[in-house]
């Protein structure tokens, strides 16, 4: 179990050392090992729970805090706690239940994350024996939900010289080939629950990088358009966020702009909506994308 500033399974957009990790009989801080044993039990109700509204039918997802519980050696507190402070912008132990600023952070067990805030790092007073004293970790999140990303990513130009067709072992003639585009031209594929023992039809949020230069950029998901209208320049790239509901422009001179106003609209469907798994998608040829596509578990997967 890892808690950290960057999503597992998104190696494109950058990570950073500053974790904390969890590990059998070894607490990890920033590269940095001690020994400690991890309490399993206290994370194994890390699935997320339902409330009600009294007097109504409709539930929700409950957040709230969860604690990990670690025994460690007593001679390292003072280590650890050193540690720690360099991390300092990862925990608020003061924290404001009114602030609305804290930094992104996430609780990573396995393939699965939950967006959590650390709100307290808390040292044992006393000690369990004459060795070891306890160190807790107290985690807040909005719902505990956990989620499993999938990124699917397509550049045009590194395929460039590639053969367009390909004769297959039989002699049956040439068939598409060209990693997804066919001989229409445009990219075309199918993607597929990742989790296992999830159904079909299962739902997933998709975040959409799209790169210029291009007009209209959009990818199709099961018939509905996802993109914006207009031309999108050399060197710039929009990220449409189905989780936030955002439009978002990044220019290559480094400036962002919000330009949810461009958002390709449908007579019937929203463009955030969530995508239904198995999902066939279809890409004009030429344009430049990357796909997170992020599945959502009411647990963490555990192995």
């Amino acid at each position: 179990m890892t808690f950290c500033n960057f999503k597992p399974n998104v190696p494109a957009f950058g990570k950073s050392n500053n974790t904390i990790e969890f590990g059998n009989q070894t607490l990890s801080i920033d590269g940095k090992n001690y020994w400690c044993f991890l309490d399993k039990n206290g994370i194994r109700d890390f699935a997320y729970e339902f409330e009600s509204d009294v007097g109504k039918r409709n539930f929700k997802r409950k957040g709230g805090t969860k604690t990990v519980t670690c025994k460690m050696h007593s001679v390292d507190c003072e280590s650890i706690r050193n540690e720690l402070n360099k991390l300092s912008y990862l925990v608020d132990n003061q924290f404001d239940m009114m602030n609305s600023y804290y930094p992104t952070s996430y609780l990573v067990i396995g393939e699965c994350y939950a967006e959590v805030r650390l709100v307290e790092v808390k040292f044992s007073d006393y000690l369990l024996d004459d060795y070891h004293t306890k160190l807790e970790f107290t985690f807040l999140s909005d719902d505990w939900v956990w989620y499993k990303d999938t990124v699917i990513s397509y550049d045009p130009n590194l395929y460039a010289n590639i053969e367009d067709f390909w004769r297959d072992y039989n002699g049956n003639g040439k068939r598409g080939y060209n990693y997804g585009y066919g001989g229409s031209g445009d990219y075309e594929s199918t993607i597929h629950p990742s989790l296992v023992n999830v159904a079909n039809n299962s739902t997933a949020h998709v975040e959409l990088y799209l790169y210029g230069l291009f007009d209209n950029p959009y990818i199709m998901f099961n018939g509905l358009k996802k993109g914006i209208t207009g031309r999108l320049s050399e060197g710039d790239y929009i990220l449409l966020s189905t989780r936030n509901k955002s439009v978002t422009l990044f220019k290559s001179n480094g400036n962002q702009e919000n330009i949810f106003s461009r958002r390709l609209k449908d007579s019937y469907f929203s463009v955030f909506r969530k995508l239904t798994l198995p999902c066939n998608i279809t890409v004009p040829r030429g344009l430049k994308f990357s796909l997170v596509i992020s599945e959502e578990r009411g647990s963490p997967l555990w192995t």
